[in-house]
C-alpha cells in the first residue's frame, strides 16, 4: 500500500475509502521526481541499486525541504530553473509558509509527512543494504521496481513543489564570468548562476551522473509548468490590460521542455497576487560599481513594503515585531552609473520613495527579455513603449540609474539582517 500523505485527507479526517479516492488528487512523489527514469530497464544488480538510491534521494530531498520550512531557512528553496521566473517561486513559497505558520492543523500534517518520509528512508536504507549483498535480480523497469517494493508516496502538489525547489537549489552553483558593463563599456567580472548536477552527490552518494541529470531536468520541467499554472490560476482582476493579454496559454512557450510565461505577465501577476494575499515585499538596493552583479557589494537601502489593508497600493512601513518572523518576497536590485556617482544613500532613498512600486516592477519586467531564449521576442507596441521608458529613466539592465532588479526570492524577514531605511509606523 502506498503511504498516504494527502493533506486534504488527513486534515478533514476522511474515512479510509474516501482517503483512497482523495489520493487521486495528490501527486506521486517518487514517480513525479523520477519521471524521466520510469521506463528505464533494470537488468542487473547495479541497475537496481542505482534506482533504489535515486528513490532514497527523493525521500531525503522531500524531507529536507520540509525541514527548511520548519527552520525558516527559505533560501534553501531558491531554485535555479532557467525560465526568467524566480518571482513565481518566491510567491509560491511565501504563500505556503504563511499558511504553515498561521494554521496549526496544517503544520501538524506537514510534520506527519516528514515523519512518514523519515520512516520510509529507514526502510529503504535496510533494503539497499540487503540488495547490495544479493546477486539475483528481478528484471523489469524502474516503474515496476517502485510498484513491487511499495516505494511510492502520495503527496500534495505543494509538498512536491517544495521538493523540486530544494533539489534545484541544491544544484545551483555561483560562478563568475567576464561580462560587458553597459556603463563603462568594459568587460568586468560578474556573478552568474549555473546548474551543477554533480552537487547532488552531497545528498546521495554513488548516484550516476546520467541519473542525476535526468532528475534535475525533470524537476525543472515540472516546476516551470507548476509555476505557470499557479500564477495563471485566479489571476487578480486588477492587473493591467497588457499583462492580461500576455497571461494566456497562447503566450506560453516551451523551451528545453520548460513552460515559460512572458516575464512581464508573470511579474505583474505575481505582485498583484501578493497584494491580494497581503504578502509583504522587502526591497533591497545596492550601489554598484558596474552593471554586473557583484556579491561583495553591500545593500545600503532597504524598504519593507506592505499592501494597504483596503486593497490599495504598497506602502513603505517600519516593521513590527511579528513582521520579523513572517515570510517576505525579497527583491534584490542595484543602481549604478556615472550619472549617480556622487549621490549618497539618503539622496537615493528620497528619490526611490517617490516611485510607485508597481511602476518599478512594470518597467523592469518590460525591459527584460520576455523568455529565457533571447531569440523569442514579443511584437507588442505597448510592451515596447514601456521598455523604452524603462531605458530612459534607468529601470533596466542597460541603464541602472534608478533601479534594476537582479534577483527575487522568499525568506523570513529577520534572516535578511538589513536595517530598514524608512517608512511609516504601523498601527
Amino acid at each position: 500500500m502506498s503511504l498516504d500523505l494527502s493533506l486534504a485527507a488527513l486534515v478533514n479526517g476522511l474515512a479510509l475509502d474516501e482517503r483512497k479516492s482523495q489520493e487521486n488528487a495528490g501527486k506521486p512523489l517518487v514517480g513525479s521526481m523520477l519521471s524521466g527514469l520510469l521506463k528505464n530497464p533494470i537488468k542487473t544488480q547495479r541497475n537496481e541499486l542505482e534506482y533504489s538510491r535515486a528513490v532514497h534521494l527523493v525521500y531525503k530531498i522531500a524531507r529536507s525541504a520540509i525541514e527548511s520550512v520548519e527552520k525558516g531557512k527559505l533560501v534553501e528553496l531558491d531554485p535555479l530553473v532557467g525560465d526568467c521566473a524566480c518571482q513565481m517561486r518566491a510567491l509560491m513559497i511565501a504563500d505556503f509558509v504563511r499558511n504553515y505558520q498561521g494554521n496549526k492543523e496544517f503544520a501538524k500534517e506537514v510534520a506527519k509527512m516528514k515523519a512518514t518520509l523519515t520512516s520510509a528512508i529507514g526502510v529503504l536504507v535496510k533494503k539497499i543494504s540487503v540488495l547490495s549483498l544479493q546477486t539475483k535480480v528481478l528484471e523489469g523497469t524502474v516503474q515496476q521496481l517502485i510498484t513491487r517494493e511499495d516505494m511510492e508516496i502520495s503527496v500534495t502538489p505543494e509538498i512536491l513543489m517544495l521538493a523540486q525547489c530544494y533539489l534545484l537549489t541544491k544544484t545551483k552553483h555561483h560562478g563568475n564570468e567576464e561580462t560587458l558593463c553597459h556603463d563603462c563599456e568594459k568587460a568586468v567580472s560578474g556573478l552568474t548562476d549555473v546548474t551543477a548536477e554533480g552537487k547532488l552527490g552531497s545528498v546521495q552518494k554513488d548516484l550516476g551522473g546520467k541519473t542525476q541529470r535526468s532528475i534535475v531536468e525533470c524537476a525543472k520541467m515540472a516546476l516551470s509548468a507548476a509555476s505557470c499554472a499557479y500564477v495563471m490560476k485566479d489571476a487578480p482582476c486588477d492587473v493591467d490590460d497588457l499583462a492580461k493579454h500576455l497571461l494566456s496559454k497562447t503566450h506560453i512557450k516551451e523551451i528545453y521542455g520548460r513552460q515559460e510565461l512572458p516575464c512581464y505577465a508573470s511579474c505583474v501577476a505575481v505582485f498583484a497576487k501578493a497584494k491580494v494575499k497581503q504578502i509583504p515585499i522587502l526591497l533591497k538596493v545596492k550601489k554598484a560599481a558596474h552593471t554586473t552583479r557583484n556579491p561583495q557589494e553591500k545593500f545600503d537601502v532597504a524598504l519593507l513594503l506592505k499592501p494597504a489593508e483596503n486593497g490599495g497600493s504598497y506602502q513603505a512601513v517600519l516593521p513590527k515585531k511579528e513582521d520579523l518572523e513572517a515570510p517576505v518576497i525579497v527583491i534584490e536590485g542595484q543602481r549604478s552609473g556615472q550619472a549617480i556617482l556622487a549621490e549618497g544613500a539618503d539622496q537615493y532613498l528620497a528619490r526611490l520613495m517617490r516611485q510607485r512600486f508597481m511602476t518599478l516592477i512594470r518597467l523592469n519586467a518590460a525591459a527584460h527579455k520576455p523568455y529565457s531564449d533571447a531569440k523569442l521576442a514579443i511584437a507588442n507596441p505597448e510592451l515596447e513603449r514601456i521598455a523604452k521608458i524603462a531605458k530612459e529613466v534607468g529601470a533596466c539592465h542597460e541603464n541602472q540609474s534608478l533601479f534594476s532588479i537582479t534577483h527575487i526570492f522568499c525568506d523570513i524577514l529577520k534572516n535578511q539582517k538589513v536595517a530598514i531605511s524608512g517608512g511609516k509606523e504601523q498601527k
